[in-house]
């Protein structure tokens, strides 16, 4: 009688709710029609929402059923958050169509949250007061509105205790584990279950939520009981979905015929066969097994890093970082940066006026840095945008969603950063980490001691592992090629490492994960040409991503991320590592036959720059110079011809 009961509120709540959720998170109207075409065609009209994203599903569904819409005709704005007072809304208007049948409830006068506040306070959703109604909704804030706002059947074998980083004395965790065993959320990551409380919840994760919530049959069953921890068969917890390498993209010199291997995936044969037909080129330039020698230890490779720290300014010592710097110095890294000027949009399209562009200026908290200012340390546990300023969105070029002037770099997991300062609003720290200083998400980071900061800075070889896959999910987070763990040994089928993650109080802890030995190696990868190639080629097809935006990869990160492979850390940009990443040679006057000899007479890696843009030298094939690198925003990364009488200023022969 119960569940009957339940079943029919939430069929009520979905036919009913699709108008108060439009007015709360859409802003194109939708008319009814234009939901079934979109339905029936399985498609959805924003330009950011792709089939290869894991919320593509949930967006089309939640659109379809007109739950949701985009903040333009063009542009849905995934990664963009909702407020508390959003979120206030959503749980109260779930709550009186579930209890009363329809909304009746208006915006307010004055303040236009105000009557939905006020009815959540009645209902009992909303107990405690919001320090502030226009801050970012946390994913724990949530749970707890929605778990107080529509009944919800457990369906789930979730015990106490078993979501790894929700204790039962966290604030929110009855609200977390009723929503776990009623199928409305199962963690990131199906293998480890993590809540994350504390990160902001995304338009891409409320659409997932909300469909949930209004639909029973596409709530997720899985079990977390120690009986019984098995996961869904469609999903397996270790396994990233591999991009497609673009069917009539050249590769330069054919591979061996024989050289297939029915047992591997499509995509690692590609590059095995290419990482074979380049390393036959280096063989034939340097003689029988080049391609297979050592460049350079371990030791002298912590020389190369130590001699690009010294010489480089934008690179850090972290091992030897103070305890504490001066309010000057810190205000200074601060205010290296400059809000963007003629890029006056938002993601979405919309134009960014004085008052907003203050309101970001003001965000950096300046008055509070002090005339000391005590360095804490941390570690990256989430794959972390750094910005330039303490926003969540950013500036844009009209028309161009994928090129944000505010976006710096990507700080994948295990990176150690130095927090200096906090923003006024507490959702941003300011980080120094080894090659970059700007603003992180402060869920994307845990505090941690002395002794473990060390671990993860010194990236000891004998105590750990080096992530080579181009990205892996472990643990339930993603691990970027070039990540160091701690390893806790080895196993059949691959290594036994620690994941760092944030614990609710914001400290750091540490789950362990498995990951296969395709995906990392002990210590560090041997710096050799034929490891250079397969690293590279292990990149082939992901996207492009200005600063590492929406997880791809942009020319200077995609060698950086390469280099960390062997445990090279080089500058970020390329501005500075066209000066400071190695011997570097000036091209800019010479022709193309003494370009292409250059590149051909150098047994390192070659990276060879433009104006804004570096590339990875491959070799010659059929009287070409070949290249790969991560092009351009829209594009793959690729393997192009390289026309050695174009625009270059200089070559960085990646060694001492």
């Amino acid at each position: 009688m119960k569940k009957a009961m339940q079943s029919e509120l939430c069929r009520r709540l979905k036919r009913g709710l699709s108008a108060v959720l439009t007015a709360l998170l859409l802003t194109v109207p939708q008319t009814a029609g234009a939901a079934d075409a979109v339905w029936a065609e399985g498609i959805v009209p924003f330009s950011d929402v792709t089939p290869e994203d894991w919320f593509y599903e949930d967006v089309l569904s939640a659109y379809a059923m007109g739950l949701v819409n985009g903040k333009s005709p063009a542009f849905y704005a995934p990664y963009e958050g909702i407020l508390i007072s959003e979120a206030v809304k959503l749980a109260a208007c779930m709550h009186q169509r579930c209890a009363e049948g329809a909304v009746t409830l208006g915006n307010g006068e004055t303040v236009w949250y105000s009557t939905y506040a006020d009815y959540a306070r009645e209902q009992g959703i909303l107990t405690e007061e919001p320090a502030d109604w226009d801050a970012r909704a946390l994913r724990g804030e949530i749970m707890e509105l929605f778990a107080r706002a529509v009944p919800l059947e457990s369906i789930n074998d979730v015990p106490d205790g078993s979501v790894p980083d929700v204790p039962m004395d966290h604030p929110h965790a009855e609200a977390i584990y009723a929503l776990y065993r009623a199928g409305i959320v199962q963690g990131t990551d199906e293998g480890s279950r993590l809540c994350q409380p504390d990160a902001w919840v995304t338009r891409a994760e409320i659409a997932a939520t909300l469909t949930r919530m209004t639909d029973p049959a596409a709530r997720i069953r899985f079990s977390m009981s120690s009986e019984d921890e098995s996961v869904p068969a469609e999903a397996d917890p270790d396994e990233t979905p591999e991009p497609e390498i673009p069917p009539e993209e050249p590769n330069g010199p054919e591979a061996p015929e024989d050289s297939a291997d029915p047992s591997v995936s499509r995509r690692e044969r590609d590059w095995s066969e290419l990482t074979l037909a380049w390393s036959a080129v280096y063989d034939g330039r340097f003689g029988e097994g080049a391609s297979d020698a050592v460049l350079l230890t371990d030791a002298q490779i912590d020389a190369y890093n130590a001699a690009m720290t010294a010489s480089c300014p934008t690179m850090t010592d972290l091992l030897a970082y103070p305890d504490y710097v001066s309010g000057a110095e810190v205000l200074s890294l601060i205010g290296r940066y400059a809000l963007p000027a003629g890029y006056d949009f938002d993601r979405a399209g919309n134009y960014i006026g004085e008052e907003e562009r203050y309101a970001v200026l003001a965000n950096r908290n300046l008055d509070a840095v002090g005339e000391a200012v005590p360095a804490e340390r941390a570690v990256v546990t989430v794959r972390a945008d750094m910005k330039s300023f303490p926003m969540e969105d950013g500036f844009y070029p009209w028309g161009n969603p994928g090129f944000n002037q505010v976006q710096e770099t990507e700080l994948p997991v295990g990176t150690p950063v130095i927090v200096l300062h906090r923003s006024a609003d507490g959702a941003w720290l300011f980080v120094v980490t080894y090659h970059y200083c700007g603003w992180i998400p402060v869920w994307t980071a845990a505090v941690c001691g002395r002794d473990t900061f060390d671990q993860f800075a010194g990236r000891d070889p004998g105590s750990g592992v080096t992530v080579t896959a181009a990205f892996v999910t472990a643990g339930g987070v993603r691990l970027d090629m070039g990540v160091w763990l701690p390893l806790l040994g080895e196993a059949e089928d691959g290594w036994d490492v620690l994941i760092p993650v944030r614990g609710y109080d914001g400290e750091y802890a540490e789950i362990p994960a498995r990951l296969s030995f395709g995906d990392a190696v002990s210590g560090r990868l041997p710096y050799t040409m034929k490891n250079v190639y397969e690293q590279a080629f292990r990149w082939l097809g992901v996207p492009y991503g200005w600063g590492g935006a929406d997880g791809g990869v942009d020319c200077s990160g995609f060698i950086c991320a390469v280099m960390r492979s062997f445990g090279i850390l080089i500058p970020r940009n390329t501005s500075e590592q066209r000066v400071w990443s190695g011997a570097v040679t000036d091209i800019s006057g010479l022709g193309g036959a003494d370009r292409a000899s250059l590149f051909a007479s150098s047994r390192f890696p070659v990276a060879i720059h433009r104006q804004g843009h570096v590339m990875l030298y491959l070799g010659e094939s059929d009287g070409e110079v070949w290249i790969i690198h991560a092009h351009s925003i829209g594009q793959p990364v690729s393997v192009a011809p390289l026309d050695p009488w174009g625009s270059m200023l200089a070559m960085a022969e990646l060694r001492p």
